[in-house]
């Protein structure tokens, strides 16, 4: 968890040569706005790989990772940082829409992300990047939400990417049924949660 920190906060020379073996990470700055005008901000660390694996860490304003998203093999854990919980079971696209905001499944999501395919009544503007098969700008919305991402930098990944994207969260964290999550640990603005 220190290293993927440090990753974050590193400011120094960050392109890379493109690779299509490995993304790295992307340092993203993302909204998410509803069809009521609410918007909630963050940074996101962000690792994808087809056909649905994701790993996404939001953080606070000095680079601290307070929730850890990891979905792959049509499994979804989302993971408290904080409090050490994690709330694991299958991806239906529910949970990403009660978390984030976007009912989406992974594998829907990694399509947008990696390629600019819209799912059924999605729109999806995608500009691709000259360093990284992530894109330098996403835009994801339907007729209630909008969900944007931009790039800050890219960063090599420096470890196992087979331990990303699994569904699984990291050890020593209190597992519940992902069905009873707790809305009310929403992710909010700047990447803090209530």
């Amino acid at each position: 968890m220190l290293g993927l920190w440090v990753v974050g906060c590193h400011r120094g020379p960050d392109l890379q040569p493109r690779s299509t073996d490995d993304p790295g990470f992307g340092y993203y700055r993302v909204a998410v706005q509803d069809d009521e005008g609410h918007r909630r901000r963050f940074r996101m660390l962000l690792h994808v790989a087809t056909p649905d694996r994701i790993h996404a860490e939001i953080l606070t304003p000095v680079g601290t990772t307070v929730w850890i998203l990891d979905a792959g093999n049509g499994r979804l854990s989302m993971t408290d940082v904080r409090h050490g919980e994690a709330w694991v079971g299958d991806d239906d696209g529910t949970m990403l829409g009660d978390w984030i905001g976007v009912r989406l499944t992974a594998q829907s999501l990694v399509g947008a992300i990696l390629e600019g395919v819209a799912p059924n009544g999605w729109r999806v503007e995608r500009q691709a990047s000259p360093t990284s098969i992530l894109p330098e700008s996403l835009e994801v919305e339907d007729a209630h939400v909008r969900l944007t991402f931009d790039l800050r930098r890219i960063r090599p990944l420096g470890g196992d990417a087979a331990s990303l994207g699994t569904g699984r969260p990291p050890p020593g964290v209190q597992i519940h049924e992902l069905d009873r999550f707790p809305t009310e640990r929403i992710v909010d603005v700047d990447g803090e949660a209530p």
